[in-house]
């Protein structure tokens, strides 16, 4: 996709940003999770899904992209992040599922 995402400023939940902190090879996960969010690279969403948020990027909706931890990734009771940018592109915020 040619587009380039804005996100705005870019937020974690304090238990992403705590396990960022504990977990270096969680922490560059994330940063290239949020790249390729930018890029509208949406992750491990169902096809409708993704299709919803090339709409949404068109018309000012918000997006949500999903990524599934690589096995060498073990985080209790998560298993992927969320990576969500409002309507008005003004903030990003990566939380894990159990957060929303």
């Amino acid at each position: 996709m040619e587009n380039t995402l804005e996100t705005g400023v870019i937020l974690a939940t304090n238990s992403v940003k705590m396990t960022m902190a504990q977990n270096p090879q969680f922490s560059i996960f994330c940063q290239n999770c949020l790249k390729n969010h930018k890029s509208g690279i949406w992750g491990d969403l169902e096809i409708e899904d993704k299709e919803s948020n090339d709409f949404a990027l068109e018309n000012n909706e918000r997006i949500l992209s999903a990524y599934k931890f690589p096995p060498e990734i073990k985080i209790k009771n998560e298993v992927k992040i969320w990576i969500l940018t409002e309507h008005d592109r003004s903030v990003t915020t990566i939380l894990f599922p159990s957060e929303y």
